[in-house]
């Protein structure tokens, strides 16, 4: 699975003709933070505009809706400034230190974890789908983690 995630951010196979299906709507909201559209934030066909414009997503009709509140396209805004792909690579590496610190929190707060090695841990929670999944599509589960 990792393979196939490396292979998507640098464009080495045929599945990275997109970056993750979830993270479109992330870019599209920052940059329309980025941008003082604030009024477009949640008009679809805006959105479909930009992420057509930009050649993001898997197929040219779709869209990646951003229905997120709207505060949180302000933590995207400085990734919508870089180009989509390198913006999905940074993002989804910050996504791994998010989960990394995460891991390092609930450890310290969880006896039971404390006795265990932190890179077994960590190596258990990088072969987790729902780590995988996450990142792949570019969600934000790792904040939010």
């Amino acid at each position: 699975l990792w393979i196939v995630l490396v292979s998507q951010w640098f464009g080495t196979t045929k599945i990275a003709g997109s970056i993750g299906p979830d993270f479109p709507a992330f870019y599209t909201g920052g940059h329309l933070a980025r941008t003082g559209e604030y009024s477009n934030l949640y008009n679809f066909e805006r959105q479909q505009q930009l992420q057509q414009k930009w050649k993001i997503n898997q197929r040219p009709d779709d869209i990646s809706a951003w229905v997120h509140p709207p505060h949180s396209a302000l933590l995207m805004a400085p990734f919508s400034s870089l180009e989509p792909r390198a913006a999905y690579a940074i993002y989804s590496v910050l996504l791994i230190l998010c989960f990394a610190l995460g891991l390092w929190i609930l450890r310290r707060q969880c006896p039971q974890l404390q006795k265990s090695k932190f890179h077994l841990l960590w190596l258990l929670a990088l072969i987790c789908p729902p780590v995988y999944y996450s990142i792949s599509a570019g969600q934000n589960t790792g904040w939010m983690f």
